[in-house]
């Protein structure tokens, strides 16, 4: 009796457009976030562009000061000439590194970018203890970079940025991120729930009541139905999502990104986040959708 009632509920789901609708959203998602990740992957080349570009400019203003001073030591004490004569040589080697980093940026140097990044996040923290009131650095951040990029080179791993990434480790997980959010989760509930909300209270109601007496029974049947299908779902459009990213996913900067390494401003490596992503997607589908069936249920009961 109930694998009979399940056959029947897959039939009817596969009969009805919902099916074909649910299928075409897992690719046309699949496809959709690519290019969105794309285009994020341009804007973020050119953020990273336009902040080396203002990390010039503001140490070139900086260095004007302190090179007036240096070259004026009447005008102020010994003292403050030789502090500036100091902000002056760490400045130009500083402005030395910063250029080095954009030509290895602009060349997809990967391992030069970030071997030289290292030599630019300690001269800014000398830079900052020099003159912590004249030169801005985030110090914080540099840290987290210093030890994200240090962790790469040992592991000869191209940098890669989630949200702006098109390589499958770091783009999978992305995309299964996507896919465990609560708006599209409740999305595909509504899709998938279409044939157990219009038994109730559509068409077919009738019919229902005469041919399915039980209907806890049936409910687990179209619940397990529709968990196979978004298993299904989820399979396809991660596949597919697969096979673009390894077809025209293209490096930030150059290099491979495995899955061993960890998600940007997160501890966890992106082959952990991604599982939990599928398991939080799974729960929350199931958890969402059955609270749908038992208010259906109890709707058309009260409307009785």
């Amino acid at each position: 009796m109930k694998q009979a009632l399940f056959v029947l509920e897959w039939r009817r789901l596969a009969a009805s457009f919902v099916l074909s609708l649910a299928l075409g959203l897992a690719v046309i998602g699949a496809i959709a976030f690519f290019l969105i990740s794309s285009v994020r992957q341009q804007q973020t080349h050119e953020a990273i562009r336009a902040q080396m570009a203002a990390k010039q400019t503001a140490l070139h203003q900086a260095n004007g000061s302190w090179i007036y001073v240096a070259n004026h030591p009447n005008e102020t004490n010994p003292v403050s000439v030789a502090q500036a004569k100091q902000k002056v040589l760490h400045a130009n080697q500083l402005t030395r590194l910063y250029e080095q980093q954009r030509e290895a940026f602009s060349q997809g140097d990967n391992r030069n970018y970030l071997k030289t990044s290292l030599r630019v996040f300690d001269q800014e923290k000398i830079l900052k203890t020099l003159t912590p009131d004249d030169f801005s650095a985030d110090l914080i951040a540099n840290q987290h970079q210093a030890s994200l990029f240090r962790k790469l080179l040992t592991t000869h791993q191209g940098y890669e940025i989630n949200g702006s990434s098109t390589l499958p480790a770091v783009f999978l997980t992305d995309f299964s991120s996507l896919l465990s959010h609560w708006s599209v989760i409740l999305l595909m509930v509504m899709i998938l729930s279409t044939t157990w909300t219009l038994s109730w209270f559509g068409k077919q109601h009738e019919w229902v009541m005469l041919n399915q007496p039980n209907s806890w029974t049936w409910l687990g049947m179209n619940f397990l139905v529709a968990l196979l299908t978004w298993f299904v779902m989820l399979g396809i459009a991660l596949s597919l999502s697969l096979l673009i990213s390894k077809i025209w996913g293209q490096p930030f900067i150059n290099g491979h990104h495995g899955w061993q390494n960890n998600a940007t401003n997160v501890a966890q490596s992106l082959k952990v986040l991604f599982q939990e992503n599928l398991l939080e997607s799974v729960v929350r589908f199931g958890l969402i959708y059955f609270i749908w069936q038992i208010l259906c249920l109890f709707a058309a009961r009260i409307r009785r």
